[in-house]
């Protein structure tokens, strides 16, 4: 047998463990009987290969005999080509192979070993009968040998960088940790992205799960990125943490000097290099740190502190803060207009330091500021504007030019400018614009990762006919267009649903929009699903007139009507959830829709979980069809979950009030001799302290949280884990817990049959 690598052989050795009567040793000594070894060995030849490039075929032994098969894939496209085989070669006829994906249980060694390694990509192949089982065999002999003959295509298992990227950015958004760690580290084989770009993106992968404060406490890997050129988004994934870890908590508490004397502390001092350059961003808690830094320093730069009140979004909560501390600066000189133009540009804050010197014409030093925007900022707009300005400059003014600015002038004067009516580095309006109007001609997914984090999300709060005109130009895009809004896709998601602290009205119009992409998309990812969700909850909460809401729902019909693998329960069942929460501008439509859902779980009765059917029965009774579940098949005997008795407490926080109720319910059906106990606090009370501490297992549904309570939980836990569940509805907080109570080895597991109902 060919050698197999060292990280396959740990899920091997448990997988030929426990009931299999055929053991890892056995395989590796050569002392199992040869009538074993023989349909084993070629397909773990396999394994040999580096990446596994094709399906993978493994048989549980009872001591009697052959038991069953399980067949695994290592990715999406292979698990495709695996189902379609099985069922070509093996089928229904000598097996109990029905098409579907098994469901893994906890409790089984060897379905456990599977889970780590190949995650939901498990088929399970049971004979008809013991009369059958030569067939089989001969069936799955001749597909190994097809496999083995069929030559490697690089194209299958070799994904475009930007996709790995694009999932990877979707993966944060929905919460996804497991698989934004695995594209994670594909994107780091994939050979594009050096030891520094690691590092950002790992700060990316902390931050966008919401472990802020894993990042801020991190000394170590802070440090190990200060002296690089950093981008925009490692500043504000670090600053952000920072800031919100040591010194959000007390910033309304503390006057400006003892306000400032912590961030010197805790920030300054450690890491001030990640001060140097403010790259133009304008995100809140970004803004608020950098002032802080410099009125923590003995030779402070009031200049650039009075840039960034004014670069601040005048709408934010926080606007007022930061307008106190600045006039609780003592002294504080304004600065001439050179200074603050210099500052402007030091920032990367091209629109600010050019609206100033235009004000400093005709002086020298005006124009050599207006040069150097014009070339710095990368704007066809800005450029325009200070070609046609410069046009007429006297021969005279020329002379007294630096060498560096007579540069800038050839490039300006001999460079063809590309004219464009907008300016795609100001806003996404303007960014969409010109993706419509010359998509062919630059980058705009390059443009928008380096200019996104500068742009005002308040602005566009305040102005909801621009993000109307925004949501048609995506909607009506060309072919070519609608590819790049596609990409662009993730970026929107975190400007107008993650990036305000709660849904906004103006935004409804791309909220719809953003829906109605992945409705265009026919079967998306499990993540997209999520996001769906968000998206969905975004707009319902803003309080949608009859037509939007009508075309809201179709929308999500057309999701489910092509997603509705068993894989996607839980997700439907959240939306079912969100749907029955709010107010229904049209009764029957949304009725369709659990309609389509309820069926959903009939097509997949067998491999209802009882926390599944537990909700699937409270959604029934929401929508006033508790007659369905009556026709709605038992569990298939080979489909039991397996409970678990834990009498301790379980203490959940969420801002879902009506989720956290019905996950209580569920819980205490599930688990009697548990006691589950709710919070709802948004700021650190004493009761959230008390349950936090006093509690066994801890549910924080963070994606809804405030600061405030996950500092408090996370200082009342202390060294005790925090189960952080990725959805916010009811199937995702019961199973979080549920999964987390079956791993502790101190409990017994019963049937569930037992359970009560």
């Amino acid at each position: 047998m060919k050698p197999i690598p060292d990280n396959e052989k740990s899920w091997l050795t448990n997988f030929f463990s426990g009931s299999n009567a055929l053991q890892w040793e056995q395989i590796t000594s050569g002392s199992a009987p040869p009538e074993w070894l023989t349909p084993v060995t070629p397909w773990l030849e396999f394994l040999s290969r580096s990446p596994l490039d094709r399906p993978l075929l493994l048989p549980v032994f009872a001591d009697n005999g052959l038991r069953h098969w399980y067949a695994v894939a290592e990715n999406d496209q292979i698990a495709a080509q695996l189902l379609e085989e099985v069922r070509a070669f093996i089928g229904p006829s000598f097996s109990q192979f029905s098409g579907r994906w098994h469901h893994l249980s906890d409790s089984n060694v060897s379905e456990r070993a599977l889970h780590t390694r190949f995650g939901w990509r498990v088929l399970r192949i049971d004979l008809n009968s013991e009369t059958d089982r030569v067939n089989v065999e001969r069936s799955i002999a001749r597909y190994r040998k097809l496999l083995s003959q069929r030559p490697p295509i690089p194209d299958r298992t070799t994904r475009p960088f930007g996709a790995v990227r694009n999932d990877f950015d979707l993966a944060l958004l929905a919460g996804n940790a497991g698989r934004a760690k695995l594209l994670l580290e594909e994107l780091v084989s994939s050979g594009r992205i050096g030891a520094d770009q690691h590092r950002f993106l790992q700060f990316r992968f902390l931050v966008g799960l919401g472990r802020v404060e894993e990042v801020a406490r991190d000394r170590p890997r802070i440090e190990s990125i200060m002296d690089l050129a950093l981008p925009p988004q490692t500043i504000v994934d670090v600053v952000e943490s920072l800031y919100e870890v040591h010194v959000e908590p007390m910033e309304r508490k503390l006057e400006l000097p003892a306000l400032a004397e912590v961030f010197r502390q805790q920030i300054s001092r450690p890491f001030g290099a990640l001060f140097r350059e403010r790259r133009g961003i304008r995100r809140p808690r970004v803004l608020r740190a950098f002032f802080l830094f410099e009125a923590s320093k003995q030779e402070r730069n009031d200049i650039r502190c009075g840039a960034i009140v004014e670069t601040y979004p005048k709408d934010d909560a926080g606007f007022e803060l930061i307008q106190s501390w600045f006039a609780g600066l003592v002294p504080a000189r304004p600065g001439d207009q050179l200074e603050q133009v210099r500052q402007a540009i030091a920032d990367e804050d091209y629109e600010r330091a050019t609206s100033l010197a235009f004000e400093g014409v005709p002086q020298l030093w005006a124009y050599s500021a207006l040069l150097r925007c014009a070339i710095e900022s990368g704007s066809n707009e800005l450029r325009d504007r200070v070609s046609r300005a410069l046009q007429h400059l006297e021969p005279s003014m020329l002379t007294g030019f630096s060498e560096r600015d007579r540069e800038r002038w050839l490039r300006l004067t001999t460079t063809p400018v590309t004219s464009s009516k907008s300016q795609p580095e100001s806003g996404w309006l303007e960014w969409a614009i010109d993706v419509g109007q010359r998509a062919d001609e630059w980058a705009p997914l390059e443009v928008l990762s380096k200019s996104v984090l500068k742009w005002d999300v308040s602005k566009y709060g305040a102005n909801p006919e621009s993000c109307s005109q925004l949501a048609d130009l995506v909607g009506n895009a060309s072919e070519q267009s609608a590819r790049i809004f596609r990409d662009a896709f993730p970026a929107m998601v975190d400007f107008f649903v993650e990036r305000p602290e709660k849904p906004q009205r103006a935004f409804i119009s791309i909220y719809s929009m953003l829906i109605k992409v992945i409705a265009w998309s026919g079967a998306v990812s499990a993540d997209e699903l999520e996001i769906s969700t968000s998206l969905a909850r975004a707009l319902l909460s803003t309080g949608p007139d009859e037509a939007l809401y009508t075309e809201c729902l179709q929308d999500l019909q057309e999701i489910i009507a092509a997603n509705g693998a068993a894989v996607h329960l839980d997700w439907a069942l959240s939306l079912a959830e969100l749907l029955a929460f709010y107010p229904a501008q049209e009764r029957e439509l949304r009725l369709r829709v659990f309609f389509g859902i309820f069926e959903m779980c009939r097509a997949a009765a067998h491999r209802l979980t009882a926390e599944q059917r537990a909700v699937l029965e409270l959604l029934a009774a929401d929508y006033g069809t508790a007659e369905l579940l009556s026709g709605l098949p038992l569990a298939a005997r080979g489909a039991e979950e397996t409970r678990v008795e834990f009498a301790g407490v379980i203490g959940i926080y969420t801002l879902n009030e009506p989720a956290g109720q019905r996950a209580r319910e569920v819980i205490e059906r599930l688990l009697p001799s548990a006691r589950v106990e709710l919070s709802h606090a948004t700021a650190a009370t004493d009761r959230l302290r008390q349950l936090a501490k006093s509690a066994d297992l801890f549910v924080f549904a963070w994606k809804t949280s405030t600061h405030q309570a996950f500092y408090c939980v996370k200082e009342s836990r202390k060294d005790r884990d925090v189960i952080m569940p990725s959805g916010g509805g009811t199937a995702s907080l019961v199973r979080s817990v549920l999964d987390q109570v079956r791993a502790l080895p101190q409990f017994h597991a019963t049937d569930l049959r037992q359970a009560p109902t």
